[in-house]
């Protein structure tokens, strides 16, 4: 029995997967299953994905038939994990080989519902940009909601360890910030937070990153203030 279950939405990434899927296999956390959502990718990620399940019996793939978006991916990925703790990760990041252990050593030892580490932020070829410090220690939601210094790493799920059983009902939606409201409705279900000052998740800064769009379209306006909305609804 696995005791993670990490889930990886692959759309267009062929560039970055390897990488991704490495650092997830050298995990000094063993007993993880690897859920890969292929999101209909047009380029060559499903190949690179039918390679590394040869090698790894964890790695499990799962293909949409036509593309739904990040959040429905990870959607996907719950719906198929058989652990009692997920940890999802973007498949154009990659993360340290001690993340996981630390993530579910902490969360477990303290009895908390969520872990959370800081979140490096490297450029296209790896290089550090920003070290994304975090306040350490345990916390309530209410606290880490009054923490002003968890901004901005509180936007995102991906350097997170969460429990299934409160996060399997929320439905990440199909919009360009999914993160967040996905994170307002976990932290209204849970009561305790423990959080790790070191960076073990590297966020892959680049040019054609959803977060970092070479305009901000009516569009892209739009989907950003339908997402504080929901965050302020939850």
């Amino acid at each position: 029995m696995y005791k993670i279950s990490v889930i990886i939405p692959i759309y267009n990434v062929e560039k970055y997967l390897p990488e991704c899927l490495d650092s997830i296999l050298a995990q000094t956390f063993t007993e993880i299953e690897i859920i890969c959502v292929d999101d209909a990718s047009p380029d060559n990620c499903a190949v690179i994905l039918e390679k590394y399940a040869q090698k790894d019996n964890r790695i499990k793939i799962i293909t949409h038939k036509m593309n739904q978006g990040l959040g429905p991916a990870r959607d996907t990925g719950v719906a198929h994990a058989s652990s009692s703790y997920i940890a999802f990760i973007d498949s154009d990041d990659y993360i340290a080989s001690t993340m996981l252990e630390k993530l579910f050593n902490s969360l477990t030892s303290n009895q908390a519902d969520l872990s959370w580490c800081a979140t490096a932020k490297v450029s296209e070829t790896g290089s550090i940009l920003d070290t994304g410090q975090i306040p350490e220690g345990t916390w309530t939601t209410r606290e880490i909601l009054n923490e002003e210094n968890f901004f901005p790493s509180i936007q995102t799920v991906t350097n997170k360890l969460f429990r299934k059983e409160f996060i399997k009902d929320i439905k990440q939606l199909p919009i360009l910030i999914e993160d967040e409201p996905t994170f307002a409705q976990y932290l209204n279900k849970i009561s305790k937070v423990v959080t790790i000052n070191e960076p073990l998740y590297f966020y892959r800064h680049t040019p054609e990153s959803l977060s970092n769009p070479s305009s901000h379209s009516p569009k892209y306006l739009e989907d950003f203030f339908n997402d504080y909305a929901y965050i302020l609804v939850f």
